[in-house]
């Protein structure tokens, strides 16, 4: 990758890395502008418990547990740990990024390694020794998991049964793994979707043009334009898990769940529509200013 290239990088990172809201299955967590953890829906497990959990830098909601970063850069998670999917492991030090998939976690540490642990049914905890370090951002998804290198190259590891684990490539600024699909960003902002496709969540829309964000849910992807318009396809059944709301206007950031979404407005209002059977969709944190 040239200087260009490099810089190019750089500049979307922040943008692409993590958004302040995080969903998947029954859940849905945000940060507060003040660095207060909210989160709301099923709470069988625990996992939205955030109480004495202090400033979080960053926040990442998996099946049934939930992990964060604090000021600090020390890692928590929370939940759901049957499969191991909470435990820290022993001596793992600063953490710059996290993913909380179905029942794995999967973080980049201060030096740029990426550790995983949790279920490893699919071999989506085995990073590959050349991912053992240069790890920009990680995403994980339902049973695979996917990395961009600061270097700006695009792996996935993990099951590939639909396809979803792309070869290794380079331009990419951002990935999204979501259940049985995933989707990248590249260097010029362009969207590419790999994997399942029974639904159309890979089908990017031709007209869709550069994006600066993108999250994978279950059988849709939602991105956000350059404009800040909210863009979803794939499957919009009667749960309404694609269905926009027509006057939202432009978002900073989409998280697409299994069945539903959220979007943060840009004037910090918080948008959830889609299923709402564990209540994942009903918040009243208006009185909180989201990230």
């Amino acid at each position: 990758m040239d200087k260009v290239g490099r810089k190019l990088l750089r500049s979307f990172v922040p943008l692409l890395q993590r958004s302040p809201v995080s969903t998947q299955f029954g859940h849905t967590c945000a940060l507060t502008r003040d660095g207060r953890l909210l989160c709301w829906g099923s709470n069988t497990y625990g996992q939205c418990n955030v109480a004495h959990l202090g400033r979080v830098r960053t926040v990442a909601a998996g099946r049934s547990h939930t992990c964060v970063v604090n000021e600090a850069s020390e890692l928590m998670c929370f939940g759901d740990n049957r499969n191991g999917q909470c435990d820290v492991p022993v001596g793992l030090g600063s953490v710059v990024d996290v993913s909380a998939g179905f029942l794995h976690t999967c973080v980049v540490t201060a030096d740029r390694r990426m550790v995983c642990f949790g279920c490893n049914s699919h071999g989506q905890c085995n990073v590959p020794r050349p991912l053992s370090t240069d790890i920009a951002l990680v995403s994980a998804g339902r049973s695979h998991t996917c990395a961009v290198t600061v270097s700006g190259h695009l792996a996935c590891f993990g099951s590939n049964s639909d396809g979803q684990c792309p070869k290794f490539s380079s331009g990419y600024a951002s990935v999204s793994a979501g259940s049985f699909h995933t989707c990248a960003v590249r260097l010029n902002g362009k969207l590419e979707c790999f994997g399942a496709n029974s639904h159309g969540q890979c089908d990017v829309p031709p007209n869709l043009g550069p994006v600066v964000s993108v999250s994978s849910g279950r059988d849709h992807t939602c991105a956000v334009r350059l404009d800040g318009q909210l863009v979803c396809f794939g499957r919009d059944s009667d749960r309404g898990e694609c269905d926009v709301p027509p006057n939202l206007g432009p978002v900073l950031g989409v998280a697409a769940g299994i069945y539903h979404t959220c979007a943060l407005s840009s004037n910090g209002k918080l948008i959830c529509f889609g299923c709402d059977g564990y209540g994942q969709c009903d918040h009243d944190w208006q009185a909180d200013a989201i990230f």
